[in-house]
């Protein structure tokens, strides 16, 4: 994937391009490697098994690949590339394998969760209601999102008013 060329639609290509297409070849493997196995002994019976294992192995992540992307495709992910790459990322956080990325991503994942990140594009993309109230309060995330007229400025409050001294 080009990060430049990120779209919302990108995940539903990865899973009818790549993933389906990778999971029907996985199947047909299999399904060779089993009947081959019902004629196989020995060494080869040997060789044949350890190759079920690891084409089963690779199927069941592949499984869970398709799982993941359809999630976050739902969500909806919407990605703007103003938001950065870590919240881009950040809906994938169960994909990366490489530690640091990982935390890093989980970690933007659950502030935007807990509504650190109300001014990016993807929070209001994801909980749009949840946004939209922020806006009614905050001016600024008003205007990050174009939504500076759901914005209710304060009333002021009914302090003591200061006399005018007269010179």
């Amino acid at each position: 994937m080009y990060y430049q060329r990120l779209t919302d639609q990108m995940l539903y290509t990865i899973v009818n391009r790549y993933v389906e297409p990778k999971i029907v070849e996985m199947e047909r493997a299999i399904t060779g490697i089993e009947r081959d196995m019902a004629t196989a002994s020995g060494r080869q019976a040997t060789h044949l098994r350890d190759r079920w294992q690891e084409a089963r192995a690779f199927l069941t992540e592949l499984h869970d690949l398709r799982q993941e992307l359809l999630r976050v495709a739902g969500l909806p992910y919407k990605p703007d590339l103003n938001d950065g790459v870590i919240i881009n990322a950040a809906p994938w956080h169960r994909l990366f394998h490489h530690r640091q990325w990982s935390r890093d991503t989980r970690d933007c994942w659950e502030r935007l969760e807990q509504r650190e990140y109300e001014w990016a594009h993807m929070a209001y993309t994801i909980w749009p209601e949840r946004v939209r109230e922020v806006c009614r309060r905050d001016r600024s995330i008003a205007i990050a999102h174009g939504l500076e007229a759901l914005y209710e400025p304060p009333s002021p409050s009914p302090g003591r008013r200061r006399r005018r001294q007269r010179s």
